[in-house]
């Protein structure tokens, strides 16, 4: 990296996070319609799925009109918390352990305390086709986030609180959310709420076994692991994506958008984390990164 590329890299990265910490970290969501104090979550699930996607694509923002305050979203929370704590650890980098701290501090906070563990989930009331979430259902995606995050900032700075925090969002994972054993391997699903088989959702818990493994060394998550990344691979399509679900009726939901990174980020730490060399792994992968 030349040193003027350097220092434009800082200047937008000074801007983003000056920008992120003034508003602590709050700010809009695509999907935040049901945050809104009008009596929209009455309305038939289809209706307010449909209200949803029109407010996601809507070149002018209604949120004003529609009360719909900013808000932490806890997947935000994990990324940010993670982007610190990568921060921390380079050489020569600023102390970004106040941002951290408050990071940290406020996930835990924001936690849902299951029957087994801990996890989170979206803040507001979120709608499709196939069901209704009420406000702070425990969400393997954004519980898979936060444990990243976690697992970073316990690495940057040695704080045993992350460790038992990490303990307790496995915990969640392995015995509370519906499994669907296959040939091929194991699907968790995306919620306690109901079975499905989500396929970045799997991914990202296979991801968070895997790293917990790492530094618990914990084999029966390594297992679990292994099952959930098999699956994943059997799901890859000829052309090297993956599609998002498994639909009702058995078919495939065809759907390829960012979720693909979130599968390939999933393998690529996988293989580093369990420390499986399994060449059908790598060649996933390689498939994946060249159809991106």
């Amino acid at each position: 990296m030349t040193t003027s590329l350097r220092h434009d890299v800082q200047a937008v990265l000074g801007a983003v996070t000056r920008y992120a910490e003034a508003r602590d970290f709050a700010g809009p969501d695509p999907y935040d319609l049901l945050a809104s104090p009008l009596p929209l979550r009455s309305l038939p699930p289809a209706v307010s799925f449909l209200l949803t996607q029109v407010h996601k694509r809507n070149p002018l923002s209604l949120r004003r009109a529609l009360r719909i305050p900013p808000v932490l979203m806890p997947k935000a929370a994990g990324l940010f918390l993670k982007a610190y704590a990568l921060l921390q650890q380079q050489p020569g980098s600023p102390d970004y352990t106040p941002q951290m701290t408050w990071l940290f501090d406020w996930i835990v906070e924001h936690s849902i305390e299951t029957e087994r563990g801990w996890s989170w989930g979206l803040p507001f009331a979120y709608s499709s086709l196939t069901k209704f979430q009420p406000p702070h259902t425990p969400s393997a995606v954004v519980t898979a986030f936060i444990h990243d995050g976690v697992c970073e900032y316990l690495q940057a700075t040695g704080d045993e609180r992350a460790r038992a925090v990490v303990e307790a969002a496995t915990a969640f994972v392995v015995h509370e959310l519906p499994r669907t054993e296959t040939e091929a391997g194991l699907c968790f699903s995306y919620t306690p709420i109901q079975r499905d088989e989500c396929f970045n959702a799997n991914a990202l818990i296979a991801r968070m076994l895997a790293r917990t493994y790492a530094l618990t060394g914990d084999t029966h998550l390594r297992d679990l692991a292994q099952a959930s990344i098999a699956y994943t691979v059997a799901k890859q399509r000829p052309e090297g994506y993956w599609n998002y679900r498994i639909k009702g009726d058995g078919t495939e939901k065809r759907q390829v958008d960012f979720h693909q990174g979130f599968i390939l980020d999933s393998l690529i730490d996988y293989e580093a984390y369990a420390g499986d060399a399994d060449p059908a792994i790598r060649n996933a992968i390689e498939r994946g990164a060249r159809f991106y």
